[in-house]
């Protein structure tokens, strides 16, 4: 039998205690700090809180809650701007000549990549004008009950590449949608999935070029529906137009004796006349068959339009 002396283990207890203490304190070196970022840090953002509201820096901003305004609502003169009404409404006092939102440099410039999304402006001269812009991006605004224009993109040089998708122009005095050229500008921009209800006109592209219309719903506008008024190349196809309230009413009027626009499968019912177009557009043939479509002719074609 083997025996250890005292010695050798008052040797081997120190050692141990020797190599534990060479680990450092063990009493925490304080209380724990925040692990998370804030909201602020992920994306930093300017809130609006008073109407009117200049925008003159890039960056994003967002509406604090409903505003009213007695001027413009929120003039936009910067690019790669985002403006986010988070749900909430801009309304204005029923003035002409202020708008909800503007877009308009002072230095009569180009503007570039603005955004502006998601409430309700109402109660304005136009509810959106934005002159002289490319690269914007209109997203789930509802205009409503303005006094001109829904949305309006007056005449500008080299404007275009415009986007207006899931909107709603209501029972505004004169156009819902209104896209207008003269000279370089207004080319290339589209309108799509947008509901279009009570305004004089519905949607109307005046001499613009290159623009698309697709996929919207025009209803019950007070005269035209879909009004392409000395435009050129402009797309127009799987729109719904039906029931404008005058006593002379259009669904999709195409009027240019220069040019051609392409008008394919939409359906237009219950105007005066649902369909006029222009000598030189390019369209799919116009069905007025009820019942069961046929498999062959014109009522087979892919590209048909219908009329009821």
């Amino acid at each position: 039998m083997y025996t250890v002396s005292r010695s050798l283990l008052f040797a081997l207890f120190a050692t141990v205690v020797s190599t534990s203490l060479a680990q450092g304190p063990l009493e925490p070196p304080g209380a724990p700090a925040p692990t998370m970022i804030t909201l602020q840090q992920i994306e930093p953002r300017t809130p609006i809180t008073n109407l009117p509201y200049i925008i003159s820096n890039p960056g994003s901003y967002y509406l604090a809650g409903n505003l009213s305004s007695t001027g413009h609502g929120v003039w936009v003169q910067a690019n790669n701007v985002t403006l986010d009404l988070m749900g909430f409404r801009i309304e204005g006092s029923g003035l002409q000549s202020y708008h909800g939102v503007y877009i308009l440099n002072t230095n009569n410039q180009r503007l570039q990549n603005v955004v502006v999304q998601n409430g309700i402006i109402t109660q304005f001269d136009h509810g959106i004008l934005a002159s002289q812009i490319q690269g914007a991006w209109i997203e789930n605004i509802h205009v409503w009950t303005n006094m001109g224009n829904g949305i309006f993109f007056p005449s500008g040089s080299f404007s275009g590449g415009n986007m207006i998708t899931r909107c709603v122009a209501g029972d505004n005095g004169q156009h819902g949608i209104y896209i207008v050229n003269e000279g370089s500008g207004n080319v290339g921009n589209t309108i799509s999935h947008c509901s279009i209800v009570g305004n004089q006109y519905g949607v109307t592209v005046a001499i613009g070029q290159g623009n698309v219309i697709t996929h919207n719903t025009i209803s019950r506008n007070r005269s035209h529906g879909l009004w392409l008024f000395q435009a050129a190349s402009t797309r127009v196809e799987n729109n719904h137009v039906t029931s404008q309230t005058a006593p002379v009413s259009y669904g999709i009027i195409s009027q240019n004796p220069f040019a051609s626009n392409f008008i394919f499968s939409n359906t237009s019912a219950g105007n005066t006349t649902n369909y006029v177009l222009g000598a030189l557009d390019v369209y799919g043939p116009i069905v007025t068959n009820t019942g069961a479509l046929a498999v062959t002719g014109a009522a087979s074609h892919v590209r048909a339009n219908f009329s009821r």
